[in-house]
């Protein structure tokens, strides 16, 4: 008999099984070898029992990785079958907009007035005509204080709708479910992971 979990406690699930296989992957690389002492009676037996330890590590990273795929494949169907992966696309989508809308929203200088312009580039030239060196070029910010203002706007409105994704995967992630089958539970159970 096979058993259900939500999502939420699936991708919880999903992450604890991929730091134990971490640490698993961990100890296969470190522990490929053992150091004897060459006047010790056992050493064969020794060299044994690593090797039984070795082979019963790996046995385990494999089968827990199996379950870690067959777990990853269902939460990745019922993701795309309740529109969670089309939530998350969204939401990266409206991050990204978001984030350069805020780099406009705080942005320090805004465009001049014209006349403004004109009284700087006025001082640039007659400082040059004085001056040994200068510069013939001046810098200017291309963001005006209404795309500031409509910035601020359209960066709560990305909010807003940030907030209401996060809402609705929420919601699904509490009431979908993923099926565990009982030879994954029981392995998931021996490693200790549930």
């Amino acid at each position: 008999m096979s058993s259900t979990i939500t999502l939420r406690r699936a991708a919880k699930l999903r992450n604890r099984i991929t730091q134990h296989l971490a640490e698993l992957r961990s100890k296969l690389l470190r522990d490929t070898s053992i150091v004897v002492n060459i006047y010790d009676q056992s050493v064969a037996a020794k060299v044994t029992a690593q090797s039984e330890l070795y082979n019963e590590i790996l046995t385990r990273f494999m089968a827990v990785s199996q379950v870690l795929f067959g777990l990853r494949a269902r939460i990745d169907v019922v993701n795309a079958e309740c529109g969670i992966n089309a939530l998350l696309a969204e939401q990266n989508q409206v991050k990204g907009q978001l984030s350069v809308v805020q780099r406009v929203v705080q942005s320090e200088d805004t465009t001049p007035s014209d006349k403004d312009i004109e009284l700087r580039l006025q001082g640039v030239k007659e400082r040059n005509a004085v001056a040994t060196y200068g510069s013939n070029e001046m810098s200017f910010s291309c963001i005006s204080d209404k795309m500031v203002v409509a910035a601020k706007i359209t960066a709560q409105q990305f909010q807003a709708r940030l907030d209401s994704i996060q809402d609705q995967i929420e919601s699904l992630n509490a009431n979908r479910t993923v099926e565990v089958t009982p030879s994954e539970l029981a392995l998931l159970q021996s490693e200790r992971l549930i």
